[in-house]
């Protein structure tokens, strides 16, 4: 298991991707375990949004209050990182701007959902500092993501 070739990790990588059952979580421990992969513990669900959503029961009077809240982990991160977000009652729909230490965009991140999850894959990013950022109703929600590997 530990001595497989690029065609054989490729196989595996996509049966872990793809599978949902017993076969997918064997194929994430052997990548994760000999190879040094790493797969988000998220929810599974069908959208090709890549975000996950939940609802929480008490969550109208607090997010109406404080107006909408993001936060991210794991925070240092090696391979993605993950925000959680919840919007108020009135909004369905924000964005999250990700830029580099220079301010430049590095992605825009689109949220839907009163509360969820959005998963960003940052494999192919260089290890260092990123700031996000998002507005709504007048009130910005903003933070700092290491990013290891």
């Amino acid at each position: 298991m530990l001595q497989l070739n690029s065609a054989e990790l490729s196989s595996l990588a996509l049966i872990a991707d793809s599978s949902k059952g017993t076969t997918g979580a064997q194929a994430k421990s052997i990548l994760q375990f000999g190879y040094g992969y790493h797969f988000p513990n998220c929810l599974n669900v069908s959208d090709t949004l890549s975000y996950k959503s939940s609802s929480i029961s008490n969550q109208s009077g607090m997010t109406e209050k404080v107006g909408f809240e993001i936060t991210v982990e794991p925070n240092p991160a090696g391979d993605w990182t993950v925000f959680h977000y919840k919007l108020p009652d009135d909004k369905t729909e924000v964005a999250i701007f990700i830029t580099d230490v220079y301010g430049r965009l590095i992605i825009t991140l689109p949220v839907s959902g009163k509360v969820g999850q959005k998963l960003w894959d940052i494999r192919n990013l260089k290890p260092g500092f990123y700031f996000y950022n998002s507005s709504l109703n007048g009130n910005t929600r903003s933070g700092k993501i290491v990013v290891t590997h």
